[in-house]
């Protein structure tokens, strides 16, 4: 088992171990629409514009952030799961590192989850229901709640979370997804210096995700660490990098990033993403594989130790890993 599931195991949303089945498989926000007949306690913290949910107890937060890891993490790892093989297809590159991209984003979604964390969108029909709960208890918030993209955290009793309205650079919500993520890892990285694991496991991990959090900050997005969907966005949308036809990535650069992507199942702590020297394209494939890796070795680290055995709901989603 990989040191990097060693490291970041004592951030895990408390619960995980014993979670069982497939849990709430909806969106995170949907717990302010689906709560427990109990309901929730409501309030807000204006000077850091925040919405905080308090559902007094912590079974039915691990419940709906272990469902919501389980959800994202199968769509990433159904994405990634032909991605290497199409990469050597001349035509079909583009598209797979288009699928790619969207692996590690569904990933980062999932990591960001099992930790605690999340981004996730208040629909109108969420906000229409937080405004009939603010009259009934007669809350006045000095700040509009408006539907959007939202970073929640949960809290240190870990009975709810408090929201936080997310913005990138341009509004972009891609964009603002990554601006918290760059932050996360950020967090994380430093508490990996202070955890349990021996010193040199600690300074390796922490080397292996200092590096990966450079490449999201490539090209001048120290900031936003939202490089990789820049990147997708040159090869989506510019049609950049050679890979739309008339299309000139040979067929040797093609396996390079083939085999990269390979490496998904394998431990994260044997990608090499120090080399500065490699292209742009070799850096994202890089980034983007570490992500799914990553996110793969936390589940497998909680079906592994799960009380649950193989009912664990972090089963589902590794049923996807040959």
């Amino acid at each position: 088992m990989s040191i990097a599931a060693d490291a970041l195991q004592p951030s895990f949303v408390r619960g995980l171990f014993e979670l069982r089945g497939r849990g709430q498989m909806f969106g995170l926000a949907d717990a302010i629409t689906t709560a427990p007949k109990s309901g929730f306690d409501l309030d807000f913290e204006d000077a850091r514009r925040l919405i905080v949910v308090d559902f007094r107890e912590t079974t039915h937060v691990t419940a709906i952030f272990g469902g919501d890891a389980c959800r994202f993490a199968s769509a990433s790892f159904a994405s990634i799961s032909t991605v290497s093989s199409e990469i050597e297809d001349k035509r079909a590159v583009p598209w797979a590192l288009i699928k790619l991209y969207y692996s590690a984003f569904y990933a980062g979604h999932s990591i960001l989850r099992l930790l605690g964390q999340s981004c996730s969108y208040l629909e109108p029909s969420h906000v229409q229901h937080l405004r009939k709960l603010t009259v009934a208890l007669g809350l006045e918030p000095k700040f509009t709640v408006d539907a959007g993209l939202y970073h929640f955290t949960v809290n240190g009793g870990q009975t709810g979370f408090a929201l936080e309205r997310a913005t990138g650079r341009v509004g972009g919500a891609h964009e603002a997804f990554w601006k918290v993520f760059g932050a996360f890892i950020e967090e994380m990285t430093e508490q990996v210096l202070l955890g349990r694991l021996a010193p040199g496991e600690a300074r390796e991990v922490f080397l292996k995700l200092d590096a990966w959090r450079s490449i999201l900050q490539r090209h001048g997005a120290i900031a936003s660490s939202s490089w990789l969907s820049a990147m997708r966005n040159e090869i989506q949308y510019k049609l950049t990098h050679k890979l739309w036809p008339p299309a000139s990535l040979n067929k040797h650069a093609r396996s390079a990033l083939a085999r990269i992507v390979k490496q998904w199942e394998r431990d994260p702590m044997n990608l090499d993403l120090s080399h500065l020297s490699r292209s742009d394209l070799e850096q994202f494939v890089l980034a983007c594989t570490f992500t799914v890796t990553l996110c793969r070795v936390l589940l497998a680290r909680i079906a592994e130790r799960s009380s649950a055995g193989p009912r664990s709901f972090a089963s589902e989603p590794l049923v996807l890993c040959c």
